[in-house]
């Protein structure tokens, strides 16, 4: 179940739009002048934004014909900026974004800084929804600028730490959202509270932390219900239903998300009612009533479309089409995909664009459309490997700015360390030949240590790189094998069994490439790895044998976890070696659990060891690098890991291993 995203309180403003408040406005514009007439259907526009959409943009128009007409420059900029915040409501980030840029020049002439705060921060909002955070950051500094009174400062902390929720930094998020309601507190401002109790249980829902989520959940539904605030309150239903369908009470889940549906019709929040309608969808489904499900989703996406929510209506295209494939309805599932393809694409929204194309494979490749499947993945993955690009291109910016003032700290540092030391020389020369002396021995020792843990971290690293590498030197070994048998499929022209096997190939290849990165992956993700490999080599010798995994019960398989690419040579020994040429093969793998580690043993049924033939001094690569890994974690573990080298019988071969491990 989909977490509400983490509220940003520029889009909460808004926090005393009562029916008082609108009919004050409405009486108090009959008497005003033409500029004020402006200024205030602005704030009506405020007002009405949540309660009635159309009300609001008709009372918009009127404000920017009006501005124009009385060539009032800062009701014109107010307009755009208002504007820019109604796109953001929509899903229009892009014009969003040019409505809050165009409006900062007059403000920056006429050195407004309370609407350069308030242009700036919505900027942030529309970057950080789009999914630029750099830029969304860069924004909130700026806001941060013009900020005068304590409120402002706190709503841009709530702000900037949604964005470190986004990024994973839940620590230094948790630090803002405190900070902030510190600042509340003292102001005793309730709507900010409100908002940030929200947020902090968007923290705590992201890191699993249920109880400690309901907890704030529950604190901002009581501030949003004392004071009237429906569009909070609508929010904090939809989490506390989300949070009780992930703990699978579903009954429970209905009534917090149509309590939600209630509200938002309410206040004619159609974004927010079709929010409610696919969770709705989501609960009905896993309830079983597919036709219900279908219909909430339906109503969903309709609601997106009509409020022109680009995002809403990638993920409402990707629900349905997700509904379709379970019902086995390939040609809907398809168009929907298709639709929530196209969509990301026109948005440029590449995270979604990129997960819609993943979905698209697993269903082209459930109806049997091999080919196209195999395009869907290529171009899934180059946009990945793109992202994954430009995160690192980030991460290393972020760490050369940390490093260039961690040596500005450090030249600052050594300046005052070298004022108090002449400062010394002057007024105790005595006392600072003992001081010399002291903080001689000090470095002296401080040095050993030191060097004693930079050798320590140097072994450590040592031996990781050599894991790394000589996992590395199994991916060539087992490539090589595998494209060989993709080119025997192609010069056999067998167009469908050469797609079903690159399919399987790709999955592999990823599988092989993120777990040799890891030090340890759980049992359960080793299995997986297996059984695909597995099927690959059935493929390659035309099912000509059986397999099995077992995992002793006495093991958690998704948490105990073990090296990676151990069992995979031995796999390949006993198909390699010993299952050639034989008829209804067999190779049994099993993960027990010992004293020492985890028993890995491969099996097989193969011809096994004719005593006539002499052996030779052979040792296979795959062989000779497992025993030199088993070495490397030997060391870094201080135990004795073990490798029985195949004992082979008359029919059959058994080879064993123990390998470390930990939960």
């Amino acid at each position: 179940m989909r977490l509400i995203a983490s509220v940003l309180f520029g889009l909460l403003i808004a926090v005393q739009s009562t029916a008082q408040v609108i009919d004050s406005l409405h009486e108090t514009i009959k008497t005003a002048s033409a500029q004020d007439k402006v200024d205030i259907l602005i704030e009506l526009v405020f007002q009405y934004r949540n309660s009635d959409r159309d009300k609001a943009d008709s009372l918009l128009e009127v404000a920017n014909v009006s501005a124009r007409e009385l060539n009032y420059e800062k009701g014109i900029a107010r307009v755009k900026i208002l504007r820019g915040i109604l796109f953001n409501d929509q899903g229009n980030y892009d014009k969003a974004i040019d409505q809050f840029q165009s409006a900062l020049p007059f403000f920056e002439s006429s050195k407004d800084s309370s609407n350069q705060e308030a242009a700036y921060n919505n900027l942030g909002i529309s970057y950080k929804r789009l999914g630029n955070l750099d830029s969304s950051n860069i924004s909130y500094q700026q806001a941060l600028r013009f900020v005068s009174d304590e409120f402002g400062k706190a709503r841009l902390l709530l702000n900037i730490g949604s964005n470190f929720i986004s990024e994973g930094k839940l620590d230094s998020a948790t630090q803002n959202h405190i900070e902030a309601i510190k600042v509340f507190e003292r102001i005793n401002h309730q709507a900010g509270l409100t908002i940030a109790y929200l947020n902090l249980g968007n923290i705590y829902y992201k890191q699993d932390a249920y109880d400690q989520a309901m907890k704030y959940y529950h604190q901002s539904l009581e501030n949003a219900i004392a004071s009237g605030h429906k569009p909070v309150q609508s929010r904090n239903y939809l989490n506390i239903g989300s949070i009780l369908s992930e703990k699978k009470q579903y009954d429970s889940a209905l009534y917090y998300f149509k309590s939600a549906t209630a509200l938002q019709e309410a206040m004619g929040d159609q974004t927010g009612l079709a929010a409610s309608y696919r969770n709705i969808g989501e609960v009905t489904l896993e309830l079983g009533d597919t036709d219900a499900a279908e219909e909430y989703f339906q109503k969903s996406l309709s609601l997106y479309e009509k409020t022109s929510h680009k995002e809403g209506i990638i993920r409402a295209n990707k629900f349905l089409a997700n509904l379709y494939l379970d019902k086995q309805e390939f040609v809907k599932a398809k168009n929907y995909i298709n639709r929530s393809i196209d969509q990301a694409r026109e948005a440029g929204m590449i995270h979604e664009l990129q997960r819609s194309l993943e979905f698209a494979t697993k269903i082209y490749e459930a109806s049997g459309d091999y080919k196209f499947a195999y395009g869907l993945l290529a171009e899934e993955k180059t946009i990945g490997d793109s992202i994954f690009k430009q995160e690192k291109i980030t991460q290393i910016d972020e760490l050369q700015t940390q490093y260039e003032t961690a040596k500005k700290d450090q030249e600052i540092q050594n300046l005052s360390q070298q004022s108090q030391i002449q400062a010394l020389q002057i007024s105790q020369r005595n006392t600072l030949l003992a001081v010399i002396v002291i903080a001689f021995l000090v470095l002296v020792l401080a040095g050993f240590i030191f060097y004693q843990r930079r050798k320590y971290k140097h072994q450590q690293a040592v031996s990781n790189i050599e894991q790394r590498a000589l996992r590395l030197q199994m991916n060539p070994h087992f490539i090589f094998n595998a494209l060989a048998s993709i080119q025997n499929y192609i010069l056999q022209s067998d167009t469908k069994e050469s797609v079903k096997y690159l399919s399987k190939f790709g999955k592999l290849m990823r599988q092989i490439l993120e777990h040799s990165r890891q030090e340890f992956i759980s049992i359960e993700d080793e299995a997986d790895m297996l059984t695909n490999y597995l099927q690959i080599q059935q493929l390659r010798f035309q099912n000509s044998f059986q397999f099995t995994i077992h995992i002793a019960d006495e093991l958690d398989a998704e948490n105990v976890k073990i090296p990676p690419l151990f069992a995979q040579p031995l796999v390949e020994n006993a198909i390699e070696h010993g299952l050639t040429g034989v008829e209804n093969g067999l190779v049994e793998i099993s993960f027990d659990k010992t004293k020492e580690g985890v028993l890995l043993s491969v099996s097989d049924n193969g011809r096994g060891m004719n005593k006539s033939v002499s052996t030779t001094n052979h040792k296979s690569m795959a062989t000779k690098i497992t025993l030199d890994r088993l070495g490397l974690f030997g060391q870094r573990f201080a135990s004795n890991l073990k490798y029985s080298h195949p004992q082979k019988f008359e029919s059959g071969t058994l080879a064993t291993l123990i390998l470390p491990h930990k939960s």
